[in-house]
């Protein structure tokens, strides 16, 4: 092909067709530019197929994420909610049925964290957040996972750190341990009514009930966003 045109252009020149000559090379020099951002143009239109490809890909791994974390999520509402019932029963010393040392374990343990945001994390930090062309959709996500879901992850934290200063050191001070590491529940019974025990069972309960319900609200916030992303991937 480029000795074709080259052939033209010096049987111009050979003619004495100067004028004509620089037509045809302009013409020609337009030609090569006009192609030259043709395949610029057809190569953005591949890199942002591609990328859309790889959005869509993302968002469909988000929505299994959102299944875990909707289902870790149950599972701690649940355990939190027994934990009160515990608590609830031994309000009344009295008339409990319940293993004494059973209020050890509900008021001694912390709250379990678990994010499932591998997505969003990858997707936050390849800059890819902004590929999603609806700015609703673009908030939905920031907004549960940068203050929603991260603040079970802060509550926990809290929690723990609530634990391990006040209640671990007062149940090691109080509970003593016989040799196979278990826990007489008589030792239990006899501070089970005081003061700085009832203020902790108290507090716990308090912290368990908050718990439940910014449970709540984080998993219905889970389930909402993913009913989005499946809408979206469905059509």
């Amino acid at each position: 092909m480029n000795n074709f045109f080259r052939k033209i252009r010096l049987n111009l020149l050979s003619e004495g067709k100067t004028g004509k000559y620089l037509k045809y090379a302009i013409g020609e020099i337009l030609l090569v530019i006009i192609g030259i951002l043709i395949a610029l143009q057809i190569n953005n239109w591949n890199d942002k197929r591609i990328e859309r490809n790889e959005l869509n890909l993302s968002l469909h791994s988000m929505i299994e994420e959102l299944n875990q974390n909707i289902k870790f999520l149950e599972t701690e509402k649940k355990d939190k909610q027994e934990r009160l019932l515990t608590i609830e029963s031994f309000k009344d010393v009295a008339g409990s049925d319940q293993d004494p040392r059973n209020i050890v374990f509900a008021i001694g343990d912390e709250v379990k964290s678990k994010e499932f945001n591998t997505v969003y994390q990858t997707l936050k930090d390849e800059k890819k957040i902004r590929l999603i062309q609806s700015s609703e959709l673009r908030d939905q996500i920031t907004t549960f996972y940068e203050y929603e879901l991260a603040g079970i992850t802060d509550f926990n934290t809290w929690h723990d750190k609530f634990v391990s200063e006040i209640i671990d050191p007062y149940f090691l001070e109080n509970i003593p341990l016989s040799n196979n590491i278990e826990i007489d529940p008589n030792v239990i019974n006899e501070f089970i009514n005081q003061s700085k025990f009832k203020n902790i069972l108290a507090s716990q309960e308090t912290i368990y009930m908050s718990y439940v319900s910014l449970n709540e609200k984080v998993t219905q916030l889970a389930k909402d966003l993913k009913s989005t992303l499946s809408s979206l991937s469905n059509k």
